[in-house]
């Protein structure tokens, strides 16, 4: 008597909401031109310097900045460091023969400009104590690297190294005298203090470095990569590539906590040491230049067009978990052939984001022989390779759970496969990713004589969702579309709907008066459809008439809307 197994495909997922807010906010510092750097010394003391010798200070954690000016014909301030609420140094452009370090004991009232000498223009600085430091930079006529020193607090400097390197952007130094300078195409190291410089590598751009300690330390990178080094700098490997553009600086607040910026304002966060990092949602595309933390839960980000966003929860947005099972799915694994199966994740979330963590169960695969399989994860052209040809003359998979933070490899698993194993590949590759569209899992036998079949599987993604974006209707419009936000006028948080008759690059800000911008709320890909996002007013903000822009391919329009208090 044949037994008739009724075959049927079931979908069920789990999802826990979360919703996305930016988990960095915008604050206003006064000011619309580039800030170079930032420092805080507390929770509430900091202070920012850029372009046309800006330099501004708050007590309130960034509610309030005001002006700390110079009566000198600066240029541009590039590096800042503070020891204290009142020790702390600025170095910047050559103007008028006369290099930039000011110093000042008193917070910042008063600037007193150190007796340097012309010709360099210095870009960062570092302090160990309130007598010894350093500044780095480049000589004004051979463009070169150049190192000064001071064990007098800045009462005197002197030079560490003219020449012998590319020009410098940033310097750290640890309280044993070990230190580290990195530019273009530059890299070089002292063990003494200065007395002597080595250098290490010309293979790397550096725009930022951040040591955690003599061993272990950290390279913001020009061309997008954040290196690492655990011995001391002599060696460095890639910690994270995503092709998000120019990395600019690096921080950390212990060994496995840290932030890295860049340009189109992304900021990354890893919490496993440079393990894997995962963007965070910021509410602007200007690009970000200089990070400063002073706890693991507060720091500020600052940059182009006068943008200075805080976090005070580590810049991170509640994050949403979904499983996506496949069950009964059986489908044949023929000898020699390619078996796909695809979940398509928008068929069943309108709303995604970027993917923190990746997880896939195979529950269940048979074939004669496992050694005799390949196995594949695609998505948004990534191919991840889960499992490689493993086992011998096992039969299956049974409830087999690949994760990357698994103790087992599945290579060193002995067939039938059940429980955690760290798949051939790892799945990071994932992280940071577009959730949206297809996941496919694809099989490969290589075997010419042998046949299988995969029962189930599935897929479990944690992701922060986009900022506030919601798609509320899938039916197709014929053009372009921005409504009036609603409520209008609004305090605090109004509505914006548009309309995308098909698949668009999307771009939605909101501009004051003067057209400084004030807020990024989209900018994404997005499939045609009906889509509202909130804008949420920062605290900050000000009573007033205010714009918001889309751009969409082609199309462009600006509305305006009130902010009454």
């Amino acid at each position: 008597m044949k037994k008739l197994l009724l075959s049927f495909r079931l979908f069920v997922f789990l999802l826990i909401p979360g919703v996305a807010p930016a988990q960095w906010i915008a604050q206003n510092p006064g000011t619309t031109n580039y800030i170079y750097s930032v420092f805080f010394t507390n929770a509430n003391t900091g202070w920012i310097t850029g372009s046309s010798a800006t330099i501004r200070k708050t007590t309130n954690g960034g509610m309030n900045w005001f002006s700390q000016t110079t009566t000198l014909p600066f240029g541009a301030f590039q590096g800042l460091y503070f020891l204290d609420n009142f020790s702390g140094w600025i170095v910047g452009d050559q103007v008028y023969d006369s290099t930039i370090i000011l110093r000042t004991v008193n917070g910042g009232t008063n600037w007193t400009l150190q007796n340097t000498g012309g010709g360099k223009i210095l870009y960062s600085c570092f302090f160990i104590n309130p007598q010894t430091g350093w500044a780095v930079g480049m000589s004004n006529t051979t463009y070169s690297a150049y190192i000064m020193y001071t064990s007098t607090g800045g009462a005197n400097w002197s030079v560490q190294m003219n020449g012998g390197a590319g020009r410098l952007f940033s310097c750290y130094f640890l309280m044993t005298g070990q230190g580290w300078a990195g530019g273009v195409n530059s890299f070089v190291h002292t063990s003494n203090g200065g007395l002597s410089w080595d250098t290490i590598t010309s293979a790397y751009t550096v725009n930022g470095l951040h040591f955690i300690d003599a061993q272990t330390g950290y390279m913001a990178e020009n061309t997008g990569r954040v290196m690492k080094t655990t011995n001391g700098g002599y060696n460095w490997f890639v910690s994270f590539q995503g092709g998000f553009g120019t990395i600019k600086a690096v921080k950390f607040t212990d060994a496995a906590t840290g932030w890295a910026c860049g340009v189109q304002g992304k900021i990354l966060k890893t919490t496993n040491g440079g393990g894997t990092w995962y963007l965070q949602n910021t509410p602007t595309g200007q690009d970000f230049n200089s990070l400063s933390f002073v706890t693991p839960t507060i720091g500020y980000a600052t940059g182009s067009g006068g943008i200075v966003t805080k976090t005070t929860n580590g810049g991170e947005a509640p994050s949403s978990t979904v499983t996506i099972h496949r069950y009964n799915i059986n489908k044949p694994i023929g000898p020699s052939q390619f078996t796909n199966d695809t979940v398509n994740f928008n068929s069943y979330f309108t709303n995604g984001g970027y993917a923190r963590y990746v997880k896939v169960t195979l529950d269940t695969i048979t074939n004669a022989i496992n050694s005799n399989l390949e196995i594949f994860l695609i998505h948004q052209n990534k191919t991840d390779t889960i499992v490689y040809r493993v086992g011998g003359t096992g039969n299956n998979f049974y409830n087999t759970v690949l994760n990357d933070s698994a103790l087992v490899p599945i290579e060193n698993g002995i067939p039938p496969y059940n429980g955690q194993y760290r798949p051939s590949r790892p799945l990071s590759q994932f992280i940071n990713l577009t959730t949206n569209g297809l996941w496919i899992l694809k099989i490969y036998d290589i075997a010419k004589n042998l046949t299988g079949v995969i029962k189930s599987w599935s897929i479990t993604i944690t992701y922060t969702p986009s900022v506030g974006i919601n798609k509320i209707e899938n039916t197709v419009p014929d053009k372009f579309l921005l409504y009036q936000n609603y409520p209008n006028p609004f305090n605090p948080s109004t509505m914006i709907r548009f309309v995308i008759p098909g698949n668009s690059f999307v771009n939605l800000k909101v501009f004051d008066m003067l057209g400084r911008e004030v807020a990024v709320l989209i900018n994404e890909n997005l499939n045609e459809g009906i889509y509202e996002t909130p804008f949420n007013a920062p605290a900050n903000l000000s009573s007033g008439i205010y714009f918001y822009k889309i751009t969409a391919g082609d199309f462009s329009e600006v509305k305006r809307m009130v902010f009454l208090k």
